[in-house]
């Protein structure tokens, strides 16, 4: 009986012993994340003989997917072989995979295919919230006249110099006597001043027929474009999933607020600034359009049409 007892325990003992170093066998998937890109390493282990795959997704966009061969001796040290010659030296330390090669040492991290995917996925979001944010960023730096409250304001002072040398041309006519002084400052002023109607120095920059107000031009602009489209980018990439890897590091996430902060404060410069000149183009235009109508009757009444 005593020796029965003693063949069950040294054999729950070995049971142990094989549960345990089934458990700490070594990983063979690890995910690497860096600034400039994220990969994936992935291999299966036929008596210390490996083959897998290696997969990059750069910060340009390139994905490259690579086959390679390689060598694990003990239970830690790995040799990775690819076809373009290069040779990738690895040591495992628990959920960790540090390699060397020619380009540098990079630190992976144990994860699956699953995860690796969920690491791309976002990787390739905030490529894109990255474009958009330096396009934001230049906008703001430098606005583009539809996103400029300056060239509303110019805009309007162009246009109200536009009337006032109307005005100035149309008391040039009233007051000349001479017929070929007259008839020659009636040509002057038909060159100067297409009809008021048709004339965009008239009209509130950017509008469009059938716009309801300003807020459409407002909208239309390159600054509240690229407001619109970060702010989806961030909404986008909040929505998707990262995985939990103890030290896995996302060196490439956005952070997009301090710029969308400061676009929608230029965008509250440029609405104050549009909505303040737009309703004084059509009384302009209206002036202009006077100021014309009085030029045609007299040209009419002298009979000198150019």
């Amino acid at each position: 009986m005593k020796r029965v007892s003693i063949i069950f325990i040294m054999s729950c003992c070995l049971l142990a012993v094989a549960s345990c170093a089934v458990s700490q066998a070594a990983p063979q998937s690890f995910i690497w994340s860096g600034r400039d890109g994220v990969a994936f390493l992935t291999w299966t282990n036929a008596s210390g003989q490996l083959s897998g795959t290696y997969t990059l997704i750069t910060s340009q966009g390139m994905q490259t997917s690579d086959a390679f061969t390689g060598q694990q001796q003990e239970a830690s040290n790995v040799t990775l072989q690819f076809p373009t010659g290069l040779t990738m030296n690895g040591a495992i330390s628990g959920v960790t995979l540090r390699t060397s090669d020619i380009t540098g040492t990079q630190t992976w991290y144990a994860g699956t295919s699953q995860q690796y995917n969920q690491v791309q996925a976002a990787y390739q979001a905030s490529l894109q919230e990255r474009s958009d944010l330096e396009v934001l960023q230049a906008i703001e730096a430098r606005p583009p006249n539809n996103s400029d409250p300056n060239y509303y304001q110019a805009a309007l002072q162009q246009a109200q110099n536009r009337v006032t040398a109307e005005q100035n041309a149309l008391t040039f006519i009233q007051q000349q006597s001479d017929p070929l002084t007259r008839c020659s400052a009636f040509q002057e002023f038909s060159l100067d001043f297409p009809p008021a109607g048709q004339d965009s120095e008239l009209q509130l920059p950017f509008s469009q027929a059938g716009d309801k107000g300003p807020q459409a031009v407002i909208d239309r602009s390159d600054l509240a474009r690229a407001i619109t489209v970060l702010s989806n980018d961030a909404k986008q990439e909040a929505s998707l999933p990262l995985p939990t890897i103890q030290g896995l590091p996302f060196p490439w996430k956005v952070n997009p607020q301090s710029t969308l902060d400061q676009g929608h404060q230029q965008e509250a410069g440029l609405k104050n600034a549009v909505v303040t000149v737009a309703p004084q183009f059509p009384p302009l235009r209206a002036q202009a359009q006077q100021i014309q109508a009085q030029e045609s009757t007299i040209n009419q009444a002298h009979q000198c049409f150019g």
